[in-house]
């Protein structure tokens, strides 16, 4: 009989340790694979993400290049030596020729991108010849000179209407018929030229070197897991994974070595859609169709029927490691839980079943709610009635730079700077007291220090709850460096002029009207300059445009110099720029237009071995006490003294 009792004891001690195993069991396998696959998500949805916004900013950046590009070459066509050599058959071609020469060695000087800048005349012959090598531009000899009417870049180029331009193909530079060695990859942009009649003179040739664009491609994917290649519509590469697979258009023993062959699932897909991300065997491709200015609205532009396929590629090796090593020690932790969990449910059957359970379900949900405050992005601390820190999670200690060990038990003043530092245990006891207060629920931007001691903004939202007597406060933080520093640098830009760091003319009108309302309604003075750099053009036309931003920048730094503090100076537009005298009559703003105007007079610049100097001329009005002028009479008032000063011998001050 007892040996039958025992038999029954064990029978139902294994079954109640069955009963609280094997559903737990089951659960944590289910809990685990749906974390599993939830971790996967997130991390693959995220480089998803990442990998469409790098490929949407290199094309952004092939773009920007492509565009800077454009401008240069419209910029060189319109150039004055240009008009005069087409249009001025009387005048000295030789020395227009050399003008326009020393032009372009200068561009290509300066921008560092462009393999050669070329004038071709209407039968491909070339006129002038600048190729920059080893860091240096330099002319070809007249002897040297090719005729290049037999390129199809030429004939493109020649025969569109006045105003377009081309844009070729991305291939091999190629000297006499051979292709270019170390390679050089170039993209050639044409434009026709035309004299003032409307004939043919024709073409202006830039030639880009393509390199230039792959580093500007390569910076903004520089973070990036995926590899970037670069296509052409032939499915050849362009840029590859490996450079012996890359022009393969060009090499006859290349000819196989294309997208086409070596990823025909992935090519087929990318080559009957714009733009796209898919995952197959061989890893994740994110890609994009680019053609070349294709969007521009101002000009036509001739680039054929071709387009390029940007590809960011992430191989399925790296796509899966994380997934593999996710894999991997979840299958070990299940495993070390399962035999805890046995040994527990042993334990529990057999002594403290129910009080355990009840026990170890409280602790796993601590466990998981500390899980999810340690992998928040916000910063969360929680504090008590008497201020001291109780929780400090992961992002706090990243944010503060303090550890858990540090934080915990010491005052939340910690980190709150003066005044707020000394009062805060004022504003918990009196919110405990009134339950009255300004910050509870309520998200304001507030500063927070750091261990370091350096002070930065964050978001701040605080809760406060009572738990069996006790009130308890939890404060969610976000840094919000980032985000203010980019407000700054907007509003920076809304209101300073590119060129010369002064207000631009919106500035200046909104600024205008300030001063003016508040001159009529206090029955202020109100004085006003503006200005224009005499002969400004013969700056540009002698020494280029460069020549006339570095003598801008210099004009404005030598205005902000003459004026006072309370002064503000803004770039009008072009070479004209305006002071704004506050409370100003007119005896001291002429004394103040006066000491600007022989501060330039005396004002020389040193510019490529050139000494630049100019003169302005000013006008200059002001706002009487009593005066009912509105700023727009105002300001035509300063630009008739203007005009009469230019009028009258210019480098002057003439007063409205």
């Amino acid at each position: 009989m007892k040996i039958k009792e025992q038999e029954i004891h064990l029978l139902r001690f294994i079954k109640r340790v069955a009963l609280l195993f094997f559903p737990v069991l089951v659960a944590l396998f289910s809990l685990s694979y749906y974390a599993y696959q939830n971790e996967v998500s997130i991390k693959q949805n995220a480089l998803s993400s990442r990998e469409k916004l790098n490929v949407s900013l290199e094309q952004e950046a092939i773009k920007k290049t492509f565009n800077a590009i454009v401008s240069d070459l419209l910029v060189l066509a319109d150039h004055n030596d240009m008009g005069h050599m087409l249009n001025d058959p009387d005048d000295d071609l030789a020395v227009h020729h050399f003008g326009l020469t020393k032009e372009f060695l200068a561009f290509v000087n300066h921008k560092k991108v462009y393999d050669q800048l070329r004038l071709i005349d209407q039968f491909g012959q070339e006129i002038i010849r600048v190729e920059y090598r080893d860091g240096n531009a330099t002319t070809t000899p007249k002897e040297n000179l090719q005729n290049k009417g037999d390129r199809y870049y030429f004939k493109n180029t020649i025969s569109l209407n006045p105003g377009s331009i081309y844009v070729s193909p991305f291939d091999l530079n190629m000297e006499h018929g051979k292709i270019e060695i170390p390679q050089k990859p170039v993209i050639r942009f044409g434009v026709p030229i035309t004299n003032a009649d409307g004939e043919k003179y024709g073409i202006l040739m830039l030639n880009y070197l393509g390199n230039d664009l792959f580093h500007a491609v390569e910076s903004v994917s520089s973070t990036a897991e995926g590899s970037v290649m670069l296509i052409n519509s032939d499915g050849y590469w362009l840029k590859g994974l490996k450079a012996e697979d890359e022009w393969g258009f060009m090499y006859g023993d290349r000819q196989g070595r294309m997208l086409a062959n070596q990823y025909a699932e992935a090519w087929e897909k990318i080559s009957t859609t714009e733009t796209g991300q898919f995952i197959n065997s061989r890893g994740m491709f994110t890609y994009s169709t680019i053609y070349p200015l294709a969007n521009s609205k101002e000009i036509e532009i001739s680039v054929g029927n071709y387009y390029w396929k940007l590809i960011s590629f992430v191989p399925s090796k790296s796509l899966f490691q994380n997934a593999n090593t996710l894999k991997k020690t979840i299958t070990v932790l299940i495993t070390l839980l399962a035999i805890v969990w046995l040994i527990i449910c042993m334990i529990i059957a057999y002594e403290k079943e129910k009080d355990y359970l009840n026990e170890l379900a409280i602790r796993e949900k601590d466990a998981r709610i500390r899980d999810i405050v340690d992998t928040a992005f916000d910063a969360i601390i929680t504090i008590n009635e008497n201020g001291l820190i109780s929780s400090f999670n992961k992002a706090a200690s990243n944010m503060f730079g303090y550890d858990e060990s540090e934080a915990i038990g010491n005052s939340i003043n910690m980190i709150v700077p003066s005044p707020h530092k000394e009062m805060h245990d004022n504003y918990v006891a009196r919110y405990i007291e009134t339950r009255e207060a300004h910050i509870i629920k309520k998200p304001r931007e507030v500063d927070a220090l750091k261990k370091d001691g350096s002070l930065f903004p964050v978001e701040l939202c605080v809760g406060a709850k009572e738990l069996d007597g006790k009130w308890l406060f939890t404060g969610i933080l976000r840094d919000i460096t980032e985000r203010k520093k980019l407000k700054t640098e907007l509003e920076k830009m809304a209101t300073t002029d590119a060129l010369t760091g002064l207000y631009n003319r919106g500035h200046f009108n909104q600024t205008f009207e300030n001063e003016f309302r508040r001159s009529t309604r206090y029955d202020l003075p109100l004085s006003l300059i503006i200005m224009d750099a005499d002969h400004f053009k013969s700056v540009n036309d002698e020494y280029g445009h460069p020549a006339g931003d570095a003598f801008l920048i210099a004009l404005g730094k030598e205005i902000t110099r003459a004026v006072r503090e309370i002064d503000i100076v803004a770039r009008y537009g072009g070479e004209e720029f305006v002071v704004i005298l506050p409370q100003t009559g007119s005896g001291d703003a002429l004394v103040l237009a006066e000491r600007i105007r022989s501060g330039i007079e005396k004002m020389k610049i040193e510019y490529d071995g050139e000494e630049i100097n100019r003169t302005v001329s000013i006008g200059l009005v002001s706002l009487k006490k009593g005066e009912s002028k509105s700023t727009e009479q105002l300001l035509n008032l300063a630009d008739q003294a203007l005009y009469k000063a230019k009028e009258t011998g210019r480098n002057k001050v003439v007063k409205a």
